[in-house]
């Protein structure tokens, strides 16, 4: 051992380092990751199959734009797996397609609220903001809440401060944050999210 140099206790001829205390060791000695698991490969194949399929819905079945859009699906599901990891949102099927129809019952009603106001001579509208409290927690399901929230009839989302959404709505005196409150309820069971 180089002189001047103590070991634990002040005594000499103990080193101070050895390679069981090296960061550069423990970095070294690190197990090789595990096999890929299936859940992963089926989803990216789901997740594939569902964009690939909006891509026909969209585009059609054109036989020149088929390689455009298995393009467009496998970078889609690329940038869904990064962003939304299998097994980091468990959705429940049967909520989800409870959501999708409330979801085109809110736009067929906006549709209609609309149209009545703008053909009625007394439109009767209090416009204002709301607030209500937002139990999602940050993340996807807020921004599903939120999205869903701007179908509402006469409801737009502003901004979000200290677990309060601020609301614009065309009536004030409509019940908007408890039929809002019951749509973030239904997200938060689609998604398996505690509120």
């Amino acid at each position: 051992m180089p002189a001047g140099i103590k070991g634990p206790g002040g005594h000499a001829g103990h080193s101070l380092w050895t390679p069981r205390q090296s960061g550069i060791s423990r970095m070294l000695a690190v197990p090789p990751p595990p096999p890929p698991s299936p859940r992963p490969r089926r989803a990216a194949l789901l997740r594939g199959a569902a964009l690939f399929s909006l891509w026909l819905v969209v585009a059609g079945p054109d036989p020149a734009g088929l390689p455009f859009g298995l393009l467009a699906a496998v970078l889609a599901t690329r940038a869904s797996l990064v962003l939304l990891p299998p097994g980091a949102a468990r959705i429940a099927p049967a909520v989800l397609a409870r959501l999708a129809a409330e979801t085109l019952r809110q736009s067929a009603a906006a549709g209609w609220d609309i149209a009545r106001r703008a053909l009625s001579r007394d439109m009767r509208l209090a416009p204002g903001v709301v607030a209500m409290p937002q139990r999602l927690p940050p993340g996807p399901a807020q921004d599903g809440f939120r999205l869903l929230a701007s179908l509402a009839p006469g409801a737009l989302p502003l901004d979000s401060k200290d677990a309060t959404l601020r609301v614009h709505v065309l009536d004030t005196r409509a019940p908007h944050a408890a039929e809002l409150g019951a749509t973030e309820g239904t997200v938060a069971a689609a998604l398996g999210t505690p509120r």
